[in-house]
């Protein structure tokens, strides 16, 4: 997807991009996929390709749910190519005696990872407890998991800047 706002104005009309932008990539998924139980597993990879040694990567985003993943309390997880699983900066709201949909919030900055070119991303999660259980039961639910959920879509941005 390509970038045509910044700042809610026409691509057209932006003279000069932020100070320091360097790349970004926007990731959406739709598919349905129910989620297992797990110690610790994986939602969603995509490919991010990071331009630049040294940079900071901001990853916001929502990954839309539905269903009582059994756990009661997940931290759901981001990891960005070799590097360590980040916890902080994504939140789940959860409780086990529930069946409803929703999203989960993404918002982190990764700083100084220095390897360049394309990287997975992966969303997931992870117990610390090393109990087997699940974030939700279903991933971008639709009207076929429940007749008034409209399809959804996960979406993701990636925006790389200078750090």
């Amino acid at each position: 997807m390509a970038l045509t706002k910044l700042n809610n104005q026409s691509l057209s009309a932006v003279t000069e991009l932020p100070t320091g932008y360097i790349n970004h990539q926007v990731f959406t998924n739709s598919s349905g996929t129910s989620i297992n139980d797990a110690t610790n597993g994986t939602i969603w990879t995509v490919s991010y390709n990071k331009l630049k040694a040294g940079t900071d990567l901001i990853i916001s985003g929502t990954l839309m749910f539905r269903g009582n993943g059994g756990s009661g309390t997940t931290v759901p997880s981001v990891k960005y190519g070799t590097g360590d699983k980040f916890y902080g900066g994504v939140s789940l709201r959860q409780t086990a005696a529930s069946d409803w949909s929703g999203g989960c919030g993404i918002n982190l900055v990764i700083s100084g990872h220095t390897t360049t070119g394309a990287q997975d991303l992966v969303f997931g999660w992870s117990f610390a407890d090393s109990s087997s259980s699940k974030p939700f039961s279903k991933w971008n639910p639709d009207s076929g998991d429940h007749a008034r959920i409209q399809d959804t879509t996960s979406i993701v941005t990636v925006m790389e800047i200078a750090g």
